[in-house]
């Protein structure tokens, strides 16, 4: 004996929507999913360059990293999430960290300039802003760069200058920022001077780190899930 199933014509119509509507249910819950993950991947992203980064300015970091949410009308197998940092003029997104290159700009900032910590923000004061007026070798006389980098040096030194000053063109002391710190000449910015930073591939770590909490084929089924339960009860909203 089989048994037939009877459908009344509510009954059937409601049904006839729900095979309408679920392949455009199942591609939204799909691409809910990718911007869950890419979502979840920047902010395992801020706790690993946190973690491993020495890291200045927190609103810094949040306005370099950002994601950019999946467009349902490209379908599932177009679709996609993106996730990453955002470079600037003065700024790569951290890609020296990603591949342990070299800092495209060749100044070396020490501790003196953060005010004695790694943590600090570089002093106003040990800063090149464009139109800031330095003391600078040129303004002195003698017979080669090397003379006249001496004769600032004596000079700034005798009168006990405390402001920071441009040195270049001497024979033993390295072009950039310096200051008589104690009457001591003390480095705040070397120029001509390569920083190599160590590799740490920190997107590729935060997105395996990511995945693992929140794998996708667990998100996919409670994104599906809810998607269908909308049309179920009449609250799937359009794309």
């Amino acid at each position: 004996m089989t048994d037939a199933f009877q459908f009344t014509k509510t009954e059937f119509s409601a049904f006839s929507k729900l095979l309408v509507r679920a392949p455009r249910a199942l591609t939204k819950a799909y691409g809910m999913t990718l911007n869950d993950l890419a979502y979840n991947a920047r902010q395992q992203s801020f706790k690993y360059i946190d973690q491993t980064m020495t890291v200045r300015s927190k609103q810094f970091v949040s306005s370099k990293l950002r994601f950019e949410r999946a467009k349902f009308s490209d379908g599932i197998n177009n679709m996609q999430s993106v996730m990453g940092s955002v470079g600037g003029p003065r700024f790569t997104g951290w890609r020296e960290q990603m591949d342990g290159s070299d800092m495209p700009r060749d100044r070396a900032i020490t501790t003196q300039a953060r005010r004695g910590s790694t943590t600090n923000r570089v002093a106003p004061r040990a800063r090149l802003r464009p139109g800031k007026s330095w003391k600078s070798p040129r303004s002195y006389k003698g017979r080669s760069r090397t003379a006249k980098a001496t004769a600032m040096l004596q000079h700034l030194s005798r009168i006990k200058y405390r402001q920071p000053f441009l040195v270049y063109g001497h024979s033993r002391v390295q072009p950039g920022i310096w200051i008589f710190k104690a009457g001591k000449l003390t480095p705040l910015q070397l120029f001509k001077r390569s920083v190599t930073v160590k590799k740490d591939p920190w997107i590729n770590n935060a997105v395996r780190d990511s995945l693992r909490a929140h794998p996708f084929r667990r998100i996919l089924i409670k994104r599906a899930k809810k998607e269908l339960r909308n049309i179920a009860t009449g609250k799937l909203k359009r794309m």
